[in-house]
Parts: C-alpha cells; structure tokens; sequence
C-alpha cells in the first residue's frame, strides 16, 4: 500500500546519525527483522544499532516514526483498489512492519481494512506460515477463500504454501488485469496514475 521504504529510512537515519550510510544500513538490516517481530522496543534496536555503529543513540522520541513520516507516501490508487474491493470482500492489512511505523499505517484510510495485522504484534512475519493463519483467522476464512497480494516474491511463495492464492503485485495496471483474470469484478480506472 506503500512504496518499499527501507532505503529511504536507512538514508535518513544514517544521515540524522552522522554515521557512514553503507555500514548504517547493514548494521540496521541486521537488526530489522527482530525489531519487525516486535523482539525489542525501538530504545533495544537503536541500543543495538548504535553499539555496533559506536555513535550515539538518537535524541529523537521515535528516529524510526520520525524517518518512516518523512519517507512513506501512501499509494493512492492502492488505496481505491482496496475501497473498490472492500464493496464485495473482507480486506486485511497484513504487514511485516516496525511498531513506530504502525501509525503510519493506521493514519491512512485505515476503516478499509476489516483486520489489521502487523509482525511487531504477533512476533512472527512473512513469509512464516503463522503470521498468515493469524490474518486469516481474523477474517474468518480458509486459506482457499483468500486472495494475497504482496510486493515481494517470497512473502507470495508464503501465503501459497499454505494454500492461499498469491499475486506478485509490482504495477497497478497489471495487478488489476490479474485479479480480472481471477474473475474479481474491478470497475476501476486502469491507469490510476501509479505504476
């Protein structure tokens, strides 16, 4: 629903932290997915983080907020996929996502969405098996009954290994087609601006 962000932050926090951008960004790699799984506060992650980048820790409440607010934009046309969708179907949010960056999921259109589910609560994120059976148990649906489009490759294979149906989605135009083919009745402009 958004662009993929991670560069963007990794360049923000690196230059907020005067610290080398290269070494910055696989120190946080190497530390994201457990902060994603909620495995520490954002005070452990950036106590990890600045340990390792022997800088001091940010003076910011929330560097990672502060950082997604500033590089995240919402995809609009995404957005009016999911109102168009949300007139016949249950929709979910189901993303591997810090906890500072929650609010910003949540600050936009969130009554789409009849569940949200975040990795940072559930301590699991795709393309683990539970994270999925969690979404799926909160929209009371078997996993033939789902539709799952995710921007990566691997969070696909996921949901498909336990039987959902999967779509890669890497443009408008083309995620449109392929949910008419699976026959989801669209309506809906096919150049929203957003490709």
């Amino acid at each position: 629903m958004a662009d993929e962000p991670l560069q963007g932050l990794i360049q923000y926090c690196a230059a907020t932290l005067g610290v080398d951008l290269k070494k910055c960004g696989s120190v946080i790699e190497a530390h994201l997915h457990a902060f994603g799984r909620g495995a520490f506060s954002e005070e452990g992650f950036w106590q990890h983080v600045c340990g390792e980048l022997a800088c001091l820790e940010p003076e910011s409440k929330s560097l990672w907020s502060e950082a997604f607010g500033v590089v995240c934009r919402p995809r609009k046309a995404m957005y009016d996929l999911a109102e168009t969708l949300q007139k016949k179907y249950k929709i979910a949010v189901l993303s591997n996502t810090e906890a500072p960056a929650v609010k910003h999921f949540l600050s936009y259109r969130p009554e789409l969405f009849d569940v949200k589910v975040f990795s940072c609560d559930e301590g699991v994120a795709k393309p683990q098996a539970r994270l999925y059976e969690i979404c799926l148990e909160r929209l009371g649906v078997e996993p033939q009954e789902a539709l799952f489009i995710d921007d990566r490759e691997e969070n696909v294979a996921g949901a498909r290994a336990i039987g959902l149906q999967a779509v890669v989605c890497k443009n408008y135009q083309l995620l449109v087609r392929e949910l008419e083919s699976l026959r989801f009745n669209m309506g809906v402009a096919r150049n929203p601006g957003w490709d």
